[in-house]
Formats: C-alpha cells, sequence, structure tokens
C-alpha cells in the first residue's frame, strides 16, 4: 500500500469446489477513487447458493432460463472515478438450461460468453439435447423491462419427437398453445432436424419472444383425429413462424399407398385459428383401416356397399377460414381404369341388399360434411355394365338417403346370377317364365340407409327399360323389343308400382306380334295388365 494507492496481488479465495484468484489497483482512498481489478474463478458452480446472491433482476432471469452447471470466468473490471466498465468472460464448461419459452432441456453447454458496454455475446455455443449436439450463437442486450434477445441454433441430427418435445411447443405456465394443440391432433411419432431455429426478443416487443424454425422431419407416423388414416415413414419440410406453420414436400405412405401433401395451420392463443392441407394419397386400399377412417356418418353407407380392392388416387383437403369456423373436410376419390398411377387391382363394389359385384369401377367421388357428390360410377359385371350419378346425403345418426340417376348407357344382362340377387317380388316371376336378354335402364333410384321398416336400399323409383333381342317362356316368345316405363316405391308390406308397356315387336312361337302397348301394375303380390290395371 503506497500513498493514495492500494494494490493486491495473487489474491485468492476458495468456496467448495470453486477457487478465486484477484489482482487490483485503488488509486485512493476516498469514495469515487478509480479502480482497476482482474478476477480468475475456477469451477463456479452454477447453484442455489449463487443464485441466491444474485441481484433481483437477475434472480427472474436466473429463473426464467433454469440455469445450472458448471463454468470458469474471468473478469476486468475498470472504474475511472465516472463510469464503471466491466469485461467479463464466461467460458462454460457444462452448463444446462431449461429456458420457459421454449421448455426442452439442454445440457452440456461449451462456449464463451462475454460481456462488455452492456452486451453479452456467444458467437460459438454448443450443446447436447434429445442425445443430439446443437451448435448456435447467443446475443444479449441489456434493456428495460428485459433483455433483448437473438438465439440461433442448429442441431447436428433428428431429435425424437415425445411428449417433452412436444410440450416444449408451450412456455413453461402458460395455457396450451394453439399450435401445440393441433400437433396434438396429428399424434406425431418419429424424430424432427432443426435445421435452423431462431428465438428474438427486440425493443418492439419486449413483452414476447419471436421464434421461427426449419425443420426436417423423417421417418414419422401421423395419425389425425379428423381422417384417422395412419401415415407411415413421413418425411417432409416445415417451417414454424411464431403460431404460423408451413408444411412442404411431405411425403409418406400406408402399405401400397404413396401419400404427398403441403398446406399450412395458423394458430392464435390456444387455439387454431385456421388451416389449409392438402394431401393426395395413390393406390389407396379400401381396407379396414381406411374404412375406420372415414367419418361416421359415412360408415354406414361403406358398410352396404362393401367396397374393395385399390383407388387410385384420394385426395383430402381439411381446412377452416376462422376459428368460429368448423373444420371442412373435402375428400375426392377418382378410380380410372387407364390411369397412370393405376395399381393392377381395381375396386369392386358389393352392396349387402344387392349382392350383385360389380367389377371394374371407374369413379369420380366428392365427400364434404353431410353429403357425397357421385359426379360418375361406372361398372361391370361380366356383359353387364352400369353407369350412374347422384348426391347422398348423410346425417349425424350414421343414416343416409339420396338419389342416382342412371344413365343411357346401363345395360343389365338377365341371367341366373342377376336373378339370384333381385328381391322375390321380381325374382320369382321372372325365374318362372324363364326370362332372358339384356335389358338397357334409364331414370332415377331415390334410395336410403337400412333400418326397421326397410329391408331395401330403393325406396323409390321412376325408371325407363329398354328391352333389346329378350325371350322368355323357353324360347316361346323371342326376339322381343319395346320399353317399360315404370314408377314405384317399397313399402313395408311390400313394393307398389305402375307404368305402362310398349311392346314394338316380337315373336311367339314363330309367328310376329306388333305394337303391344298398355298400362300394368304391380300391388305388392300381384302383377296387373290392361283394364285391371
Amino acid at each position: 500500500c503506497r500513498s493514495q494507492l492500494l494494490q493486491v496481488r495473487s489474491g485468492s479465495a476458495r468456496s467448495g469446489t470453486t477457487r478465486v484468484e484477484f489482482d487490483g489497483d485503488l488509486h485512493g482512498l476516498v469514495p469515487g477513487a478509480p479502480l482497476a481489478a482482474t478476477f480468475k474463478i475456477h469451477d463456479l458452480q452454477l447453484d442455489d447458493r449463487l443464485y441466491a446472491a444474485l441481484p433481483g433482476n437477475l434472480q427472474e432471469h436466473w429463473q426464467r432460463m433454469r440455469v445450472s452447471g458448471l463454468v470458469d470466468a474471468s473478469a476486468a473490471i475498470v472504474f475511472d472515478g465516472q463510469q464503471w466498465k466491466p469485461k467479463v468472460l464466461v467460458r462454460a464448461k457444462d452448463g444446462r438450461i431449461d429456458p420457459d419459452f421454449f421448455p426442452y432441456p439442454v445440457r452440456g453447454i461449451q462456449g464463451d460468453f462475454v460481456y462488455e458496454a452492456g452486451i453479452i455475446t456467444a458467437p460459438r455455443l454448443t450443446a447436447v439435447a434429445g442425445q443430439q449436439r446443437l451448435s448456435g450463437s447467443l446475443t444479449l442486450q441489456r434493456y428495460q423491462p428485459r433483455w433483448l434477445m437473438d438465439l440461433v441454433l442448429s442441431a447436428d441430427g433428428p431429435i425424437a419427437i415425445d411428449e417433452t418435445l412436444l410440450n416444449a411447443l408451450t412456455p413453461r405456465g402458460a395455457n396450451t398453445s394453439g399450435f401445440q394443440r393441433f400437433i396434438n391432433t396429428l399424434h406425431p411419432t418419429g424424430t424432427v432436424l432443426l435445421r435452423r431455429g431462431r428465438f428474438i426478443r427486440t425493443a418492439e416487443r419486449p413483452e414476447s419472444i419471436s421464434r421461427s424454425l426449419e425443420l426436417t422431419f423423417s421417418e414419422c407416423t401421423i395419425k389425425y383425429d379428423g381422417f384417422r388414416y395412419p401415415v407411415y415413414d413421413v418425411h417432409g419440410q416445415a417451417t414454424l413462424d411464431n403460431d404460423h406453420l408451413i408444411l412442404r414436400e411431405f411425403g409418406g405412405r400406408n402399405d401400397g399407398a404413396r401419400i404427398k401433401g403441403e398446406g399450412f395451420a395458423q394458430c392464435r392463443d390456444s387455439s387454431l385459428e385456421s388451416m389449409d392441407l392438402l394431401f393426395d394419397a395413390f393406390n389407396v386400399s379400401l381396407d379396414e383401416e381406411l374404412q375406420q377412417a372415414v367419418p361416421a356418418s359415412a360408415r354406414n353407407l361403406w358398410d352396404q356397399l362393401q367396397p374393395a380392392g385399390i383407388m387410385d388416387r384420394v385426395g383430402i383437403q381439411i381446412k377452416r377460414r376462422d376459428r368460429n369456423d368448423p373444420l371442412d373436410l373435402r375428400v375426392e376419390m377418382n378410380e380410372e381404369r387407364e390411369s397412370q398411377f393405376s395399381d393392377s387391382r381395381g375396386i369392386s363394389l358389393r352392396p349387402l341388399s344387392f349382392p350383385y359385384v360389380i367389377d371394374d369401377v371407374e369413379c369420380a367421388i366428392d365427400y364434404r360434411p353431410g353429403r357425397i357428390d357421385i359426379r360418375s360410377l361406372s361398372g361391370n359385371h361380366d356383359a353387364s355394365h352400369i353407369q350412374t350419378e347422384g348426391q347422398i346425403r348423410l346425417h349425424g345418426d350414421g343414416s343416409w338417403d339420396g338419389q342416382l340417376t342412371w344413365l343411357p348407357s346401363t345395360r343389365f344382362v338377365v341371367d341366373q346370377v342377376l336373378l339370384t340377387c333381385l328381391p322375390r317380388i321380381l325374382r320369382e316371376p321372372l325365374t318362372r317364365i324363364h326370362f332372358d336378354g339384356p335389358v338397357s335402364i334409364a331414370g332415377t333410384t331415390q334410395v336410403a340407409s337400412l333400418d326397421e321398416a326397410n329391408v331395401s336400399l330403393v325406396r323409390s323409383w321412376n325408371l325407363r327399360m329398354d328391352l333389346e333381342e329378350a325371350k322368355f317362356a323357353s324360347d316361346a316368345v323371342t326376339g322381343i323389343r319395346g320399353a317399360l316405363e315404370i314408377q314405384g316405391e317399397n313399402t313395408p308390406s311390400g313394393p307398389i308400382a305402375f307404368g305402362s308397356l310398349a311392346i314394338d315387336a316380337m315373336a311367339m312361337k314363330g309367328v310376329a306380334v306388333t305394337g303391344i302397348q298398355g298400362p300394368f301394375a304391380l300391388d305388392r303380390n300381384d302383377l296387373l295388365f290392361g283394364r285391371d290395371a
């Protein structure tokens, strides 16, 4: 100690495993005298004792970050009598944090943190999260009421998508975020690679932290609540800008089905505000998994039609314009026998109440909540061909009803297989007269789901049937050409119908007969012609 100068050299101290070395010069023994000092700290434990010694404002940040671990530090402090000029270097040896803005534990933090003139910089940081190495940089700037921040991170490898990672999508202590709620509806598993993440607190919005994540996901599985069709081997790109999610180059599979997609979702607070997701699936097997995924309102119709085979393309759009709107699920199903996506196995239908197998099905069908639009549907059974279009209304209790319009190309060949599938009221008389030949059909049919009072899907009809070279009575009557126009309905006690018959020509045991016309009626068990009809 000299006059007006106090010097300390090679000072040291210890607290547990922590060692402190210091030197200092105090230029004067009066308040406000200039000072210069250096400190070196070895193996400083970031524990509760250090936390208790910190000023209140730093304790708040400590709690938000949940800091722990081990560091070394050095500091050079200069006071010129007017202003303090500290410069501090903290070298993380094994740091750990669990930040409140993204509460996912990060350990093994290494790197240098330099504080000078109110700014902390850490340009080269490494750490471990989810068994993967992280690299990044950090800049903090002192500001009121909170420090400004710019944190950039990237991972060397993919991190498992687990409950810990999903819960980190909501800041600690906050209500579950809308984004996490949306991700939870996907039930994701697999891995995700953080290509680049950035967390920023700006002077314009010091109360919140803005986040931007660029992600690559791979080897994932999802099963969306709104359409519970599992998709495996999911890969693609995602960008999360605060609560705005963009999906790109999405791909996956389900057995032989190939699936691709894209879209966006916008969340706000704790709700999903809007979304527009598009998925295309090719070579989709019409199996039990898909049956269970279709909305409950359409499942009864599936059970009645019993579709089987592989669909060329299924397009799915999940959309919401506003948080007050319900989710709008649209499904487009397309099957073309000559499609470039076509599998060798086509589609067949075998309706329960009319077990006539329809093969080689081609269709364009659209589903929207409460409605199915059949833009076209055609198929074959040996020489028979059907072609129809129509609309089905779906009700909340699982029942349905609608109308089918049979196009003129619909043509049935009446043979033993078809007769077996017909209801008794038609099967028995046609069998007795040994009717045989092609029948073309056009018109409309009202259909509805089965219930206790109705055992047939067909409720009413208004049809025109054209006969082409038909015959009956063991070839006693041949060459029948003409038309029947018939209207009717199924009732609990049996079908009733009426119409007109116009036979242009036929041969009865070789004798030509022409111009047969007149009314007919079907009253449950009686078939009437002419005046009786």
